[in-house]
């Protein structure tokens, strides 16, 4: 299978983007800050506000299981790049 270069059109420019393990580490964890901040305030917003409405509920819990897919899915794929 021939290998397929997301940044081929960047070549045209001069510009080469070489993503190494640690910069990945690093955006990753920028990243979880930030969610997980928006992740509080938004559990804590629904937990002060939502008063434990079935429907507020249902958010609260597909957002956690959503988001512990989805960070599963981005540390495997830092780990295995």
């Amino acid at each position: 299978m021939d290998y397929i270069d997301p940044f081929e059109s960047l070549s045209a420019y001069n510009i080469h983007i070489d993503l190494h393990g640690w910069i990945l580490w690093i955006v990753l964890g920028v990243f979880l800050l930030i969610y997980g901040v928006i992740g509080a305030i938004l559990l804590y917003h629904w937990g002060k506000y939502g008063m434990k409405n079935h429907n507020v509920i249902l958010a609260e819990l597909l957002f956690i299981l959503v988001s512990a897919l989805l960070i599963y899915l981005a540390v495997m794929g830092v780990l295995l790049s």
